[in-house]
Formats: structure tokens, C-alpha cells, sequence
């Protein structure tokens, strides 16, 4: 298939952040954001914004993923985005941010339409042996959003040890809406979204990199030194 790299990133983008068909659709090459390697564990941490929502056409949106570009593996986006990128454009992923390569950026990472990228999804689905009609595109954002409170509420004391000292620090009211808009918002670029559908036996895993949880990339800047 001469399109399985764009394919399988597309799929595995959308089962891991929760992205409609509408949203990958409108992504565009400049888009990829920021491509760093992980200290905690070398893997590299692509960040994308989606700025089409069913609701917006400029949400600014940007999630997180997380893989090695040079291993071969079925379930690894970031393997399946580097293969893509560099069958289109020549770069290596983890050079991307830096190339001076910078012409045709306006061009769709998914070349494809919100009805294409549906009807595709439901071929695929059948070939795979499902029954035809059993899956849609959408199917694949119904249990995000249940992952993620799911990996989020395992100490309700510590969360609420965490919001009251923010709240100390910074004067906010506890738990109001200043401080839960900010939290939101920080940790929406803090969370590697492909953590949180992954089968880990280590107890220690967190959906949030500390690579992530610097300055440079909240903000999505580069600092001098």
C-alpha cells in the first residue's frame, strides 16, 4: 500500500487523542509544533495542533505523542508520522523543527476529506473481519475521554494536596475557576496522549513527561541561554 504509513498515522492518532475526522482533516505540515527527545526514556515527543473543531476553526488544540521513530512497530505513531514525513518530504522526524526545508508547509499531513478518511476507516475495518457497518471513524474517540479520568483519579488526596498548594503559591481560590481554567490548560500540553491507552506493568508510569512540563514547551518558545 502505498499510503500505509499516512494511514496508520492517521488511525493511531485518532485512537489515542480522541481527534474527529473533521479535526485530522484540517492538519497541516506546519502544524507539527515541536519533535523533542524525552529524558526519562529517549523516546520522542511529537507535539501537534489541531486547530479545526466540530465547533472552531481555530481552536489552537495541540496534544502530545509519544515513540521511536526508528523501531518498527504496528502500534507506534511517532514511527508511522517519521515514515510518512520522510516518504514525503525527506526528513528525518526528530530533524523537522530544524530543517531549513520549510516550502509547501500549507499541505495536508492527511491529503484526504472528512468523507474519504470515514469511508477508508470502514474498508479497512472489514477487511480486517469486522462485520461492514460495526465501525465508523468516530469509534475511534468513544473511549478517550473515560482513559483519561480513569488514569488521572487514583489519589484524590494528592489532587487535592496539589490544588490547595497552587493555590497558596499563586492566590488563587482553591478548586475555582481561575485555577482549574490554568491547570487545564498547562496540563493539556503536559499529557502524552498516547500514555494514556497504554499497557504498562510499571507502576511508576505517568501520562505526564517531565520534558514537557518545561517552560519552552508550555509555551511552545525557544529561550536562549
Amino acid at each position: 500500500m502505498l499510503d500505509k504509513a499516512l494511514e496508520s498515522f492517521l488511525y493511531l492518532v485518532a485512537v489515542r487523542t480522541g481527534a474527529r475526522a473533521v479535526t485530522l482533516s484540517n492538519v497541516k505540515l506546519s502544524d507539527i509544533k515541536q519533535v523533542v527527545r524525552s529524558k526519562a526514556n529517549g523516546k520522542l515527543l511529537c507535539t501537534i495542533q489541531n486547530n479545526r473543531t466540530k465547533a472552531s476553526h481555530n481552536c489552537g488544540h495541540k496534544v502530545t505523542i509519544e515513540g521511536n521513530e526508528d523501531e518498527v512497530n504496528d502500534d507506534d505513531p511517532v514511527y508511522w508520522l517519521s515514515l510518512h514525513v520522510y516518504q514525503k518530504k525527506g526528513v528525518r522526524l526528530f530533524d523537522w523543527v530544524n530543517t531549513n526545508e520549510k516550502a509547501n508547509l500549507n499541505k495536508l499531513v492527511w491529503p484526504l476529506s472528512t468523507e474519504s478518511m470515514r469511508e477508508r476507516f470502514k474498508r479497512r475495518a472489514e477487511a480486517a473481519g469486522y462485520t461492514c457497518h460495526l465501525f465508523c471513524f468516530h469509534s475511534l474517540r468513544s473511549g478517550f475521554i473515560c482513559t483519561a479520568l480513569i488514569a488521572a483519579d487514583k489519589d484524590d488526596e494528592t489532587q487535592q494536596a496539589v490544588m490547595e498548594k497552587t493555590a497558596f503559591v499563586v492566590g488563587w481560590q482553591q478548586c475555582r475557576l481561575s485555577q482549574c481554567t490554568f491547570i487545564k490548560e498547562a496540563l493539556k500540553r503536559a499529557m502524552v496522549a498516547s500514555t494514556l491507552i497504554t499497557i504498562n506493568d510499571d507502576c511508576n508510569q505517568t501520562v505526564f513527561d517531565e520534558t514537557q512540563l518545561e517552560l519552552e514547551m508550555i509555551r511552545c518558545i525557544s529561550l536562549n541561554e
